[in-house]
């Protein structure tokens, strides 16, 4: 007994209560050893501790249960209380108005009255008379009406006006509370009074700035959605009353609370005000049903169609189900979140159709390459803009917090902000693919474009202009791009969840190597590729040789090329088996032709006359641009059989030589019959003093025959 008494007074206070906690009987201290006491305490904290990591953040379906259960149970007993109060809702004005009268004069509400009206009539005289000598100040007119503004047009327009709105709304806000405070202040529920309509004026002022820059009722050639003029006016006056009143309620309900009114009767009063403003926007929806509709309706998509009809219908039930959300949260005594109700309803009657004016633009600027960035930028915004208001929302009603244990070490929370790192790493990898893409396809198209105005495949037999090497470049960085970004990506998720990538980096390497080692004929290709793309010895739409097959080329990739042949056929050739590769269409192109004439002709005479020939080929309109030296006589090279050989040479585009080379040798023609300068022909002189048999005869027919053929291959024949 003396041993646990002493253990007992060597025992800290904190160590007894601890022990009471942990649920041992107080009287049982006495019988307890310094060496029991430790192993109890050591017991249940080290039990406690798991315990507490056993229900720590995970995903717990009975805790969801639980979480509903009770939501239930406080909505079932709030709402009785809240309902319960409707008898009392009629006076709750009076109890208002007596709360802000206290401790005042008689008549104090009145003179309240008098002196907002005052204040605010003379803060939007002063305000609107300041815009209007401003306006007269200014040398050049703050409108300026631009004949089919394009979309960056209007949004500058609308920017523009909204801006000089709130510059007068602050001005008026400014006014006015300097004008109360100086000359009609009174007490401290007064001033209370005066903030409390003084904000909703305030917002209704910048709800109407915003839908008049979206709905523009009055400015067709400014409107952003493709209503119609009585559409666009009708929109606007129903969102406007709805607006209105929800804000102007909503700072009335806050001030009666503010005063002291609480209670079931305020709630009740609340979820009235915030019904009826939820009831004005449904109507208005309902009102505009087919507008909205037709305004979404864009293009021929059938699914577009199918969206746009459903969501219009699906508008007229949001503004109540989202109230009924609110009333719920609010009964249940969790915080209510309003600014997400506000946000979603916001998004819900503006981002549609926003969408579907970047559609209409888009469609626009699609075939403009002049506005290819525009394009590229809009048709990238669209998703990634979806996507994130998507986030926003989500975040915004805080779903994720129903499955979040408050007490526990944060593990779903860690969760939840994976899944949002890994949406944005997901958003930031389409923008860039997406834009890169359209830059990409859109500069393929136009060097295609050129190719296919400039090139006639059936004339490259032995040439033709190639693209540029960018051209050449582009589908292989395309395709670099989308490998990078989509390993970038996924590395970056990988370890936005925790996951070691050093080692997956490794066993790539590894596995690299591996097939490196096992496929070196494929790595042989994708090497010689490279060096070949590095040496720019080849772009698409070149004439090329191997040494075994020949064409223009069609595609390139990593490993090989594929030749489309002049009568049609396509040769597939791996890099790694070309030894030479013989260029036909690289800078220009060199064709010699080859004319004999007799011996007795003036070879001067000739000379001038190809000369002449050279300078009617040079003012040919079909052919004039495709020379890069004229059409010149080189003299007489050789001396045949039957005349002097004139050699003749010209430097053309690549593939336009044979093009070229069917003008001159009709040119020429022409020019030397006009001239009387005769080719030289095949001559036989036969003699003979007996007369000749008809197996003679056939004889020196054919080869008189034979002899014609030679000269013309020869005349044919370039060098």
């Amino acid at each position: 007994m003396a041993s646990a008494s002493s253990g007992l007074a060597q025992t800290s206070a904190g160590n007894l209560e601890t022990l009471s906690d942990l649920g041992t009987d107080t009287e049982d201290y006495l019988t307890l050893t310094d060496q029991q006491v430790r192993e109890i305490l050591l017991n249940e904290l080290k039990d406690r501790e798991e315990k507490k990591g056993s229900d720590s953040g995970v995903f717990n379906p009975a805790k969801i249960a639980f979480f509903f259960n009770s939501a239930f149970s406080r909505l079932s007993d709030h709402g009785g209380e809240v309902f319960g109060a409707y008898a009392d809702l009629p006076g709750i004005f009076g109890k208002g108005y007596a709360a802000f009268s206290k401790n005042q004069s008689p008549g104090s509400g009145g003179r309240f009255v008098v002196a907002l009206l005052a204040s605010v009539i003379c803060g939007a005289f002063f305000t609107f008379g300041l815009a209007h000598y401003a306006a007269g100040r200014r040398q050049t007119p703050r409108h300026t009406q631009i004949a089919h503004p394009n979309a960056l047009e209007k949004l500058a327009s609308h920017g523009h006006t909204i801006l000089g709105g709130m510059v007068s709304m602050t001005v008026f806000a400014a006014v006015t509370s300097v004008l109360y405070f100086v000359f009609f202040d009174e007490s401290a529920n007064n001033r209370l009074a005066f903030v409390f309509y003084i904000v909703p004026i305030c917002l209704f002022w910048f709800a109407t700035l915003l839908l008049r820059a979206f709905y523009s009722p009055f400015t067709t050639d400014l409107r952003l959605p493709s209503f119609t003029d009585q559409q666009a006016q009708k929109l606007f006056v129903t969102m406007l009353i709805a607006v209105g009143f929800g804000a102007f309620a909503f700072f009335t309900c806050a001030l009666i609370n503010t005063l002291g009114v609480s209670g079931p009767v305020h709630d009740l009063f609340l979820v009235t005000v915030t019904g009826i403003a939820a009831f004005l926007l449904s109507i208005s929806f309902t009102l505009n049903r087919e507008a909205i509709r037709q305004d979404l309706s864009v293009g021929n998509s059938a699914a577009r169609h199918s969206f746009a009809a459903k969501w219009s219908r699906f508008l007229i039930f949001l503004p109540v189900l989202v109230w009924a959300v609110l009333v719920a949260l609010e009964l249940i005594g969790d915080g209510v979140p309003y600014g997400a109700g506000l946000l979603t309803l916001l998004l819900a009657a503006t981002y549609p159709h926003i969408d579907a004016f970047l559609v209409r633009t888009e469609a626009e600027l699609r075939d403009d390459e002049a506005k290819s960035f525009a394009y590229a930028v809009i048709n990238t915004a669209r998703p990634l803009a979806a996507a994130l208001l998507a986030i926003v929302l989500f975040a915004s009603w805080r779903l994720y917090s129903i499955v979040v244990t408050p007490e526990g070490d944060g593990s779903v929370a860690q969760y939840w902000n994976t899944l949002v790192n890994s949406a944005f790493y997901i958003l930031v990898g389409l923008a860039f693919w997406n834009f890169s893409n359209i830059y990409i396809t859109q500069q393929i198209e136009k060097e295609d474009a050129l190719r296919g105005a400039s090139d006639d495949l059936g004339e490259m037999e032995i040439g033709g202009t190639g693209l540029s090497r960018t051209r050449t470049l582009l589908p292989l960085i395309k395709r670099t791009i989308q490998v990078i970004v989509i390993a970038t990506v996924t590395m970056a998720i990988l370890t936005a969840a925790g996951v070691d990538i050093a080692p997956v980096l490794a066993g790539a390497g590894v596995l690299g190597l591996a097939i490196g080692f096992g496929s070196q004929t494929l790595v042989r290709d994708i090497v010689s590729g490279a060096f070949f793309l590095i040496d720019d010895a080849v772009r698409i739409g070149e004439y090329i040789d191997t040494g075994s097959v020949k064409g223009v080329v069609e595609r390139m990739s990593v490993r090989s090329l594929q030749l489309r042949h002049h009568r049609g056929a396509v040769h597939t050739i791996p890099f790694g088996e070309i030894q030479t590769l013989t260029n036909y269409s690289r800078d220009w192109a060199i064709m010699k032709l080859r004319f004999t004439v007799p011996f007795d002709t003036d070879l001067e005479k000739v000379r001038k006359l190809l000369k002449k020939a050279g300078q009617e080929l040079s003012q040919k309109e079909d052919i004039k641009d495709d020379f890069l030296q004229p059409f010149k006589a080189q003299g007489a090279v050789e001396a045949s059989d039957y005349g002097f050989v004139i050699s003749t040479k010209f430097m053309s585009k690549p593939g336009k030589q044979f093009v070229i080379r069917r003008h001159a040798f009709a040119t020429v023609q022409r020019v030397f019959e006009e001239n009387g300068i005769q080719f030289a022909r095949p001559t036989i002189n036969v003699s003979s003093t007996t007369e000749t048999s008809d197996t003679d005869s056939d004889t020196a027919d054919t080869a008189h025959a034979a002899a014609l053929a030679a000269h013309a291959k020869a005349q044919a024949s370039p060098v």
